[in-house]
């Protein structure tokens, strides 16, 4: 079962593009660190946040909607 950092994390990022598509793009960030989607921690997130904040914005074509999910990627991984 995914844990609650993960579940926060595909959320905020499915805010911004496709669910299916936000939830494939951070399981493969996450299995590239080496981590797993049912151990992710919230320290962990500081780990993975630049891969994903990347690899997510490959489909984000407005810069301003970009803007805002690097903002919320900073805002969660400092909770």
């Amino acid at each position: 079962m995914p844990s609650t950092a993960y579940n926060s994390l595909v959320n905020l990022v499915a805010r911004f593009i496709e669910p299916v598509k936000a939830a494939d793009i951070v399981s493969r960030q996450v299995a590239g660190k080496h981590l797993t989607m049912d151990a992710l921690t919230t320290a962990d997130l500081a780990t993975v946040h630049i891969s994903i904040k990347t690899a997510a914005g490959l489909y984000i074509p407005d810069a301003e909607a970009k803007a805002k999910m690097i903002e919320a990627l900073k805002t969660l991984c400092a909770t």
